[in-house]
């Protein structure tokens, strides 16, 4: 099963008049991530599903995957996504399982971890924009993943695994301002 884990666009800034679940992507977001949405569409990913969490932001992200792919369904929008876990993708797979790829929009921190978790990292960081796309094994006990490919919340695309290990695990919180963000030569 290929999931490709998405982390929503950049949002407005948080303030006191709107309230979190109702902040929305900012221009710069849906300008990146329609970028982003590009590049997957390059790679030929189909998903049978895209979910999104229920807050604004996510649902705009996902319109603009399935838009950019030209997706014939509907965006399942869900609140498994809001505080996503591993029971709670392992959830969506029990739920659909005749899908071979889904597309999930949701948050961090829970994003890092869950890939963190699966992949079997010391630290791991999914920044906004975001795609971290996994193959996803499971047995009746344990979720574990493969890294096939990440593509930057800047849209470059990382489809070397060890490469886009080594980007997830970058601090990208304290990297110094014009410092590159991506280890594509």
């Amino acid at each position: 099963m290929i999931v490709h884990f998405i982390r929503h666009a950049q949002a407005i800034k948080r303030s006191s008049t709107v309230p979190d679940e109702l902040r929305y992507l900012s221009c710069r977001g849906r300008k990146r991530f329609r970028k982003v949405s590009c590049s997957l569409h390059k790679q030929k990913i189909d998903p049978d599903y895209i979910f999104a969490s229920t807050k604004t932001r996510a649902v705009q992200t996902a319109d603009i995957l399935a838009e950019t792919l030209g997706f014939q369904g509907e965006v399942i929008v869900t609140p498994l996504l809001n505080d996503f876990s591993l029971q709670s993708l392992n959830d969506l797979l029990q739920q659909y399982p005749s899908a071979e790829e889904f597309a999930i929009v949701g948050h961090d921190p829970d994003f890092s971890s869950a890939v963190r978790q699966l992949l079997n990292l010391s630290s791991c960081t999914v920044t906004k924009g975001c795609v971290v796309t996994l193959n996803i094994i499971t047995d009746q006990q344990t979720l574990k993943a493969d890294m096939t490919s990440l593509i930057t919340g800047g849209a470059k695309t990382v489809c070397n695994p060890h490469k886009a290990i080594a980007w997830l695990q970058k601090d990208h919180k304290n990297m110094q301002e014009g410092e590159p963000k991506c280890l594509i030569p």
